[in-house]
């Protein structure tokens, strides 16, 4: 079959006027590719659609034809980027699902934090395009690229939403009665080069076991599947420790009035010079919690981290732990 291509850039969202300010529908789309940080094409059996429709709620219902809505970026298989560039979508996303119960989410590789994120949501997908009789929507990738440090107050004001939501719901957490959580380095998720570092922290692991109590946590996000617990353990430590990064940056997020032990001091500083995005991140975790970022012992690829360094960060009543 010959395929007919459209780039889609970044003015067509920039200037659109679509019942959802984010997203644009185009018709009889059979495929689609992220190509890069902010390159995106639409494939087509027989024609170019050149403008996307401009569709009210009745058009939508009355056509007739599928609804698709692209749930992705071209670096989404990290899921920092899946969650900063997709998920400050999330309230959108339920709103169409509300409208249009019949419509269907895309995500070409869905990685297991993805499916637990979506299903937290209530949120159905598939991975594939099964007709061409459809309407497929897509949000600028552009705008929430977080390598792309253009469309700053537009990202600001995704992120602020994003944030509310986030945190609207804090009163229902009556107190800290964790006294410490730690959420150890994932593998799956993170780019082949941060891959490339271990960390070694049996010490860590057995600090926070012996917390007095039963008030110490230690949670394999990699290995639950109920992202609502995650969320909730976040938010009911007094200190959270959790490795630079991406795990850094969500867990931070969702923290509210936490002390943050962050296992390294380069991934996200470093990126916080060089992207306006990660730096207005980091910006609103800073601002409600209390960060420490602890530089670690480095050999090769390994990082150790040295207890002296931890824990006169945490509070007098866990200092005399007892840890092997």
């Amino acid at each position: 079959m010959h395929m007919l291509e459209l780039v889609i850039t970044e003015d067509a969202f920039l200037f659109r006027a679509t019942p959802y300010d984010e997203f644009l529908f185009y018709e009889d789309v059979i495929s689609y590719e992220f190509t890069s940080q902010s390159g995106l094409v639409a494939r087509f059996a027989s024609h170019i659609q050149t403008q996307p429709e401009r569709l009210s709620v009745a058009d939508l219902v009355d056509k007739q034809r599928t609804i698709y809505v692209v749930v992705g970026s071209f670096d989404d298989k990290n899921f920092g980027h899946f969650y900063w560039e997709v998920c400050i979508y999330i309230e959108h996303l339920k709103k169409i699902k509300k409208q249009f119960s019949n419509a269907i989410f895309l995500i070409r590789e869905p990685k297991p934090y993805i499916k637990k994120i979506l299903k937290h949501h209530q949120l159905e997908f598939e991975n594939e395009i099964k007709t061409s009789h459809n309407y497929v929507g897509f949000f600028p990738v552009f705008i929430t690229s977080l390598v792309n440090n253009s469309h700053g107050i537009l990202y600001e004001d995704l992120l602020n939403r994003f944030y509310y939501e986030s945190h609207r719901l804090n009163k229902s957490v009556t107190s800290k009665d964790l006294l410490v959580l730690y959420l150890p380095r994932a593998i799956s998720g993170n780019y082949p080069y941060e891959n490339q570092r271990t960390i070694e922290d049996q010490s860590i692991r057995n600090l926070v076991n012996n917390v007095p109590g039963g008030r110490g946590l230690v949670l394999e996000a990699e290995h639950n599947d109920d992202w609502a617990y995650e969320i909730s353990a976040i938010k009911r430590a007094q200190f959270v420790i959790v490795p630079d990064g991406s795990a850094y940056a969500v867990a931070g997020f969702n923290a509210y009035g936490s002390t943050i032990i962050v296992l390294g001091s380069d991934l996200v500083l470093t990126g916080t010079k060089k992207f306006d995005k990660t730096k207005l991140i980091n910006q609103l975790i800073m601002k409600k919690n209390s960060v420490f970022f602890i530089k670690p012992n480095r050999n090769g690829t390994v990082e150790s981290y040295n207890l002296a360094h931890i824990i006169p960060i945490l509070q007098e009543n866990i200092l005399s732990f007892r840890f092997l």
